[in-house]
């Protein structure tokens, strides 16, 4: 029938994993479905991760990875990606700074100080939402 997910389909997926309860092997299930939705996404010539991916990524691991410094690198992976695509925007910032402060501190110091999207570098921000708004 020719179907197949896109997009808002895989994020959706993603954001149903994030919002897991359960002891710790439900929880890394989670996490692997929600890796594994990424990975397909940026195989798929339907899907790619946008702004509401790469939001909702950073909260499912903060969300179900207790191991900090587990947590870090993957955080660190996520932003990483969502930096070459050009889709950080302030919740991402915010997502980063919640789950992972100690990452969040290693952003260029001119974008600490004033906490404007114009102080990062253009190619990380170049499809955020916000910068198209304004």
């Amino acid at each position: 029938n020719g179907l197949k997910p896109n997009t808002i389909t895989f994020t959706a997926v993603m954001n149903a994993c994030e919002h897991t309860r359960g002891d710790k092997k439900i929880k890394t299930e989670a996490l692997r479905i929600s890796l594994e939705a990424l990975s397909s996404m940026q195989k798929s010539d339907d899907a790619k991760p946008n702004y509401f991916t790469f939001r909702t990524m950073i909260s499912v691991i903060g969300r179900l990875v207790d191991d900090a410094a587990r947590k870090k690198h993957l955080i660190s992976k996520i932003f990483e990606l969502c930096c070459e695509a050009g889709y950080v925007d302030e919740v991402v910032l915010k997502n980063v700074k919640h789950f992972s402060p100690s990452l969040f501190e290693k952003l260029p110091v001119k974008y600490c100080l004033s906490g404007k999207l114009s102080d990062l570098p253009e190619e990380w921000t170049r499809h955020s939402r916000s910068k198209i708004r304004s």
